[in-house]
């Protein structure tokens, strides 16, 4: 009799437990495509126009007697941050980046040299809509900007200053492909907007503009919570 109960509860067991087993698996969610918490570092096009800060430096070059300098670009912006995302299809990103644009001084008496700095710190929020390895993003956001400007003069001995506070909002979309290894690449396009809000504060009261492109790479630090 107990080889018997042996036999029929042998394969009855084995079946519950194995689904079980089963089961369990079915309720474990996918593997994530995007991390949890990741770093990434982008470089980007960004060529804003400094009509405004070009309109000071000349309004000083005529009031001063200064000769008239070159007028001022910037044509990249280099940032990195992190990426917070609590479920894949939100991410917070917080960021900081740099912009330079420097020119070399001429070798007539009446040139001279520009040099800006702009420094970014800000974030935005992102949409994704993960496919396979691939995902794609849309989002805003807002920051700060602070822009340090100068011009010195080689004929006549003088430097010249103007600097400004800017708040800046911002719209992005792209694609991102993810490496089996969690890292991502990234394309994404935009428009940014930058005025300053509290001009007694600053040289000149001016707004900053420009379409943005770039491209990001991000690597995983934490997969999920």
């Amino acid at each position: 009799m107990k080889k018997l109960v042996a036999v029929f509860s042998l394969p009855i067991l084995s079946i519950f437990f194995l689904s079980n087993a089963l089961w369990a698996q079915q309720k474990e969610p996918p593997p994530r495509l995007i991390s949890a918490v990741s770093f990434f570092v982008s470089a980007n096009y960004f060529s804003p126009k400094l009509d405004d800060v070009n309109a000071v430096y000349s309004t000083i070059e005529k009031n001063y007697y200064l000769p008239a300098g070159t007028d001022f670009k910037n044509y990249y912006s280099v940032s990195g941050g992190i990426k917070i995302s609590p479920v894949e299809q939100q991410t917070l990103q917080a960021e900081v980046g740099i912009s330079l644009y420097k020119t070399p001084l001429g070798s007539s008496d009446n040139s001279s040299k520009n040099f800006l700095q702009l420094f970014y710190t800000g974030g935005t929020y992102l949409i994704n809509f993960p496919l396979n390895r691939l995902s794609f993003f849309a989002g805003a956001g807002a920051g700060y900007i602070r822009l340090n400007t100068e011009r010195t003069y080689s004929g006549q001995i003088g430097v010249a200053h103007v600097n400004a506070n800017l708040f800046q909002v911002h719209g992005t979309i792209g694609a991102e492909f993810f490496h089996s290894t969690g890292v991502s690449f990234a394309v994404e396009g935009g428009y940014a907007y930058a005025t300053t809000p509290l001009p007694e504060r600053s040289d000149l009261d001016f707004t900053l503009h420009s379409i943005t492109g770039g491209i990001k790479v991000s690597v995983p630090l934490i997969n999920k919570f």
